[in-house]
């Protein structure tokens, strides 16, 4: 784990596809424009697993994904998102809320609707926005 403080955020981790944050009331995991391959994608969410662990335990867990800056997801990707780690998070992680910023690149939001659907269909309390600030004033909002 690579943890920097800066004010109010702990940095967990960063590569080329991500980086994970441990902000007051949520974690941040930001997708950012580097190369992609199914190694660094996994290693971010596997990060952010780990973050989350280290999180103080002052409620239902908060998660604000930004990936504006994204690129598409390989079908693999996609695939393990859908049937493994999106599964794991809520059943056994206890993920309760997420804010979703949606990707600008618009065939990384297509590559997003499977695992939007599946965190639907998991009873994940999840909202899609435009805008980091509307997605965090709901996100904050949520119990």
């Amino acid at each position: 784990m690579h943890a920097l403080q800066n004010q109010s955020t702990l940095f967990y981790f960063e590569n080329s596809v991500g980086r994970v944050a441990q902000e007051a009331e949520y974690i941040r995991l930001q997708w950012l424009t580097g190369p992609t391959t199914s190694g660094t994608v996994r290693t971010v969410l596997e990060q952010f697993l780990r973050a989350q662990a280290h999180a103080p335990a002052t409620g239902p867990i908060r998660l604000l994904i930004d990936q504006r800056l994204a690129k598409p997801f390989s079908e693999a990707d996609r695939d393990w998102l859908t049937h493994e780690w999106l599964p794991y998070c809520t059943q056994l992680m206890g993920f309760h809320h997420a804010a979703h910023i949606a990707a600008q690149n618009v065939f990384a939001r297509l590559s997003s609707v499977p695992v939007l659907a599946k965190a639907r269909s998991l009873q994940l309390n999840h909202q899609c926005f435009d805008e980091e600030a509307t997605a965090l004033a709901w996100l904050l909002r949520q119990p």
